[in-house]
């Protein structure tokens, strides 16, 4: 049974075709003790909505060719599970919209690295700093580089409107790089809380069809 609850994440990661939101990097704000006294890690969670600034249009400028893309909905939900030594170290899996897996580092007294991947390829990494973790708030700021990749799938004949093929199988993969600024603000709900909601800005630039774009997202985190 046991092999079968480890090989069930991988299917699902499988599956996936959104980019997820790399929620470790929250533990840069974890300030709560492990739940066990002998146990050197404690369990959280993590829901976020997300609006990705790396849109529909940007894959299509680069590819320049007429295909449909896989539907996705206007703002992905995904639900996190996060691993966490107190501000040490931190991983975490997502899943719903966005199905993937990230950890975080703490590498100096306050500057941190975030790597992560989704199940379709997406990778991004975040070197960022921790400017403030007290009473209510914690802020961050740094830099990332990503690279977005969308499926796409030939247009059938279906007349006048565009429709797909009754085909699963991609006909392509498109992937974009950019890089950029990020920053996080977390507001727990009281001093020394378990619980927050952690919001996040990217600023990136895509130099290879030479665009820009804003990515925001919102999470209800619980250490």
């Amino acid at each position: 049974m046991k092999k079968v609850i480890w090989v069930i994440p991988f299917i699902l990661l499988l599956q996936a075709c959104a980019t997820h939101v790399p929620l470790s990097q929250s533990v840069m704000f974890n300030t709560t003790e492990p739940s066990v006294v002998d146990e050197e890690y404690d369990a959280g969670f993590a829901i976020t909505a997300k609006k990705h600034g790396v849109e529909e249009s940007h894959f299509i400028q680069k590819q320049n060719e007429n295909y449909d893309t896989e539907s996705e909905f206007p703002i992905p939900i995904n639900a996190t599970i996060l691993v966490s030594n107190r501000d040490q170290w931190g991983w975490g899996l997502s899943m719903v919209h966005g199905f993937g897996m990230d950890g975080t580092v703490k590498i100096f007294d306050e500057i941190f690295a975030t790597a992560s991947i989704s199940a379709n390829r997406s990778r991004k990494l975040i070197i960022q700093q921790r400017l403030m973790n007290k009473n209510n708030i914690g802020i961050s700021f740094g830099g990332f580089w990503a690279y977005d990749t969308k499926n796409y799938y030939k247009r059938a004949d279906c007349g006048t409107f565009p429709c797909l093929e009754f085909d699963p199988t991609p006909d392509g993969k498109v992937g974009i790089r950019s890089v950029g600024l990020s920053s996080n603000l977390f507001l727990r709900f009281k001093p020394e809380s378990k619980f927050g909601i952690l919001g996040g800005i990217d600023i990136g630039r895509l130099f290879e069809i030479d665009e820009s774009y804003v990515s925001l997202n919102v999470s209800l985190i619980g250490f």
